[in-house]
């Protein structure tokens, strides 16, 4: 691999729905061509070992419901936009993820 470069891609889901799958695709042409590549996401299909999903019940269970525990804080902001918006109220604990 060549260790002076390394990449993440991050998205909802690895090989669900088609932007998911152009994700992937993308990651898999980078891992072929011997980048160091890795795909974080919410909600992991495939058994690729290069991608990093929610690892045990408890992760999967709250990376489900993580969505859903931001909206009563979304009504804190009533003039939001019609678009992509969150409090980041449910978070997540990147740092403790094995992505090197």
């Amino acid at each position: 691999m060549n260790s002076s470069l390394s990449i993440l891609h991050i998205a909802t889901y690895d090989i669900l729905g088609g932007a998911a799958r152009a994700a992937y695709r993308m990651h898999r042409a980078q891992v072929e061509n011997s980048l160091n590549s890795r795909m974080l996401v919410q909600t992991k299909a495939s058994d690729d070992p290069t991608v990093i999903g929610p690892q045990g019940f408890i992760e999967k269970l709250r990376s489900r419901y993580r969505p859903h525990l931001d909206r009563p804080r979304l009504k804190a902001y009533p003039n939001k936009r019609a678009s992509l918006f969150s409090t980041g109220f449910a978070g997540g604990e990147y740092r403790l993820l094995p992505i090197a």
